[in-house]
């Protein structure tokens, strides 16, 4: 099983400091929400956020094309980071409400993604994929949830927003960090049997 289990696995794991950056730049996001009271300064760094998690997420979707089926949506998501990171920059009066809606959106179609992203790689036979459903789904309830608290606290969402983002990155990173060690170990645990070749001594 763990040969197979490799064997699957070894491509998609091949990049898998892709999803530790991003975790490291949602926990900065969201620190940032939290300390950063000027609104174009704070949109200006969700922005270069948005570009980064975009650039990333193509990158990421490139490589594996060809083993997720859900990769036009990915590719769509991406885009749609550099779509919410434009609109962050040409806004030309930042509001905290305006912000809080993005990041919403944001949370929400990424929460998509990541259920996606789940049920792709359970195809894969790849562990712990029920996190990444469970997180997904955390994601898509709370960007719907905090929609229509906006018209009540708008400020009150941005910074359980701020949290959500914070705790998002600190769990995404420690399970592509156990993920990449379950691959190492799959790896050592690897036998190559050796080949026999037969020779044909009769003439």
């Amino acid at each position: 099983m763990k040969i197979n289990y490799f064997g699957k696995m070894s491509d998609t794991m091949r990049l898998w400091v892709i999803p530790v950056i991003l975790g490291f730049s949602l926990i900065l996001s969201g620190l940032g929400i939290i300390f950063i009271l000027d609104m174009r300064a704070l949109a200006a760094i969700i922005s270069g956020f948005m570009f980064l998690s975009g650039l990333l997420g193509v990158s990421y979707v490139y490589a594996n094309r060809g083993r997720f089926d859900g990769w036009g949506f990915y590719f769509t998501l991406a885009i749609f980071d550099f779509v919410l990171g434009v609109l962050l920059i040409v806004t030309p009066e930042i509001k905290m409400t305006t912000i809080s809606i993005l990041l919403s959106l944001w949370i929400l179609f990424q929460g998509l993604g990541k259920i996606i992203y789940s049920l792709d790689i359970q195809k894969l036979g790849i562990k712990n994929w029920d996190s990444d459903l469970a997180t997904g789904v955390l994601f898509v309830a709370y960007g719907a949830i905090s929609i229509f608290l906006l018209s009540l606290s708008p400020a009150f969402v941005l910074l359980t927003t701020a949290l959500v983002l914070s705790f998002a990155g600190f769990f995404q990173i420690s399970l592509s960090l156990r993920r990449q060690a379950e691959y190492g170990s799959d790896a050592r645990d690897v036998k190559v049997e050796p080949v026999k070749v037969c020779v044909n001594t009769e003439n």
